[in-house]
C-alpha cells in the first residue's frame, strides 16, 4: 500500500543485517549488504553513505591484510621451527657419528692392547718354557755328571788302585799318571755338577741351600746372613722345580750385589703370610736401586722377572728410608 515505506524498511533491513554481520566479524557479508543498501538508496542519499561504505571497505581490507600478515607469521615461525629442528637433527647426527667413531677408535685401541698383551704373554710363555727347559736340562746334566760320570770315574780310580797293587814299583809310573788324571777329572766333574745344581738343594731343600750360598759368598769385606720371619718357610712344602727357580734367582741377586754395590752386610729373610711365600734380600749399599742395577732393560732382570711371573709371583726392588738400605723382594703364591 505504501511503496515508499516498504523501500525505507528494506534500506533499514539491509543496514541492520550489515551491522549484525559486522558485529559478528563477517565483514564480507556486511560489505555485501551495505552494497545492497547503497543501491536501494536514491541518488541524494548515496553521497551521505559513501563515507561509511569507504570505512567499511577499508576495515575489510585491513582485516584481510592482517590475516595475511598472521598467515605469513605462522609460515615464518614454522620455517624457523623447521630450521631449528634441522640444526638439532644435524647436531645429533654429527654427535652420533663422532661417538661412533670414538667407540670404534676405543675398540680398535682395546683390540690393539689385547693383541700386544697376547703377544707379550706368548713371548713370556716362550721365554718361560725355554727357561724351564734350560733348568730341567741343567738338573739332568748335573745328575748325569754326579750319578753317572763321577761314579764311573770313581770306579775306574778304584780298579786302577787295585791294579797298581799287583804291579812292581817300576811298572806303576804310567799307571799313577792315569790315576791322577782320573782323580782330577772326577773332582772337576763333581765341582761342575755342584755348580749346576747344589746337592744340598736336591737333598735338603731351598733354605739349607740358601744358607750354604750365604756361607760361600761371605768374606771379610761382605757378610751374608740368613734369617726367618714369623712363619718359617721350612714349614711349607715347596716342589723341586720351584725351589730350584728360587735358588737360581736368589743366587743371581746376590751375585749382582757382589758385582755392582758397595754393601758390607746382606741379609736374606724368608717367611710366609696370607698364602704367600716371601724372600727379602736387604743390603746396606749406598747405591740406590734407581741406578743401573735396577735397569728394567737388563737381560738378567728380565730373566728374573720372567721366572717369577711363571710362578705367578712378583718381584720388587725398594729403597728403604734414609739409611741408604735397599730391599729386593720375591713373592710367590703357595697352597
Amino acid at each position: 500500500d505504501n511503496p515508499t515505506a516498504v523501500f525505507q524498511n528494506q534500506i533499514k533491513a539491509f543496514n541492520w543485517i550489515s551491522d549484525t554481520y559486522k558485529e559478528l566479524g563477517q565483514l564480507d557479508s556486511a560489505l555485501y549488504y551495505q552494497e545492497l543498501r547503497y543501491e536501494a538508496l536514491n541518488t541524494s542519499d548515496r553521497h551521505k553513505h559513501n563515507q561509511r561504505m569507504y570505512e567499511l571497505e577499508e576495515q575489510y581490507q585491513n582485516e584481510i591484510l592482517s590475516e595475511n600478515l598472521d598467515s605469513q607469521k605462522v609460515i615464518l615461525n614454522r620455517n624457523r621451527l623447521l630450521l631449528a629442528l634441522s640444526i638439532i637433527t644435524i647436531c645429533a647426527i654429527g654427535f652420533s657419528l663422532y661417538q661412533k667413531l670414538a667407540e670404534n677408535e676405543l675398540i680398535k685401541r682395546n683390540h690393539e692392547d689385547e693383541r700386544i698383551k697376547a703377544n707379550q704373554q706368548a713371548e713370556l710363555m716362550a721365554i718361560s718354557a725355554r727357561l724351564d727347559g734350560a733348568e730341567q736340562e741343567r738338573i739332568r746334566v748335573a745328575q748325569v755328571l754326579h750319578d753317572s760320570i763321577a761314579s764311573q770315574l770313581t770306579t775306574a780310580d778304584f780298579q786302577m788302585t787295585v791294579m797298581r797293587a799287583q804291579l812292581r814299583p817300576d811298572e806303576t809310573e804310567l799307571l799313577d799318571k792315569s790315576v791322577n788324571l782320573i782323580q782330577a777329572s772326577s773332582q772337576q766333574v763333581r765341582e761342575l755338577s755342584h755348580e749346576l745344581v747344589p746337592p744340598v738343594l736336591l737333598k735338603l731343600g731351598l733354605i739349607p741351600a740358601l744358607q750354604d750360598l750365604c756361607h760361600k759368598y761371605s768374606s771379610e769385606q761382605l757378610s751374608f746372613t740368613m734369617g726367618s720371619g714369623q712363619n718359617d718357610i721350612e714349614q711349607i712344602s715347596i716342589d723341586r722345580d720351584t725351589s730350584f727357580t728360587l735358588y737360581l734367582i736368589t743366587q743371581e741377586l746376590l751375585q749382582n750385589i757382589l758385582k755392582h754395590s758397595d754393601a758390607s752386610e746382606v741379609s736374606i729373610r724368608h717367611y710366609t703370610r696370607d698364602e704367600q711365600l716371601s724372600i727379602e734380600i736387604t743390603d746396606d749399599s749406598s747405591i740406590a736401586l734407581s741406578d743401573d742395577l735396577s735397569d728394567d732393560t737388563s737381560l738378567g732382570l728380565i730373566s728374573m722377572r720372567t721366572r717369577i711371573e711363571s710362578l705367578g709371583g712378583t718381584f720388587d726392588r725398594i729403597p728403604i728410608g734414609d739409611e741408604a738400605k735397599n730391599m729386593q723382594r720375591i713373592i710367590i703364591p703357595h697352597k
